[in-house]
């Protein structure tokens, strides 16, 4: 029952960066858990997984250009440290915003919140 007018092709980009970055950065054996939930005349989406050896600057750095974590487990993984801040990027342009957080269960959460009107 949540409907949001956004950009279609930018959404799909950000949602498919978030689930790619959860299935990279999963633990062998692990899970991905997605909620989308509304508050008030906004949404909040969350994605979820369990990872190993979290680099200690991943909150503060996260969505920096080019960041890419533990450089020893970096070279194994695809990519070039681009998608969380073009992620960040398509949270601004629909006025909302992405957090990235640790949890004590050392599970990464990202969280999209932005306004549904």
């Amino acid at each position: 029952g949540i409907f949001w007018l956004c950009d279609k092709t930018l959404i799909v980009q950000l949602i498919h960066n978030l689930y790619e970055n959860a299935q990279k950065y999963n633990q062998p054996q692990g899970w991905i858990r997605v909620s989308l939930v509304r508050e008030a005349e906004q949404l909040r989406l969350t994605i979820e997984n369990p990872s190993l050896n979290t680099p200690a600057d991943l909150t503060t750095r996260a969505f920096d250009r080019f960041y890419r974590g533990d450089s020893s487990h970096a070279r194994q993984i695809d990519g070039l440290g681009l998608g969380l801040s073009i992620c960040l990027e398509i949270a601004k342009i629909h006025h909302g915003s992405l957090s990235l957080s640790v949890t004590n269960e050392q599970t990464v959460l990202v969280t999209l919140t932005a306004p549904i009107a």
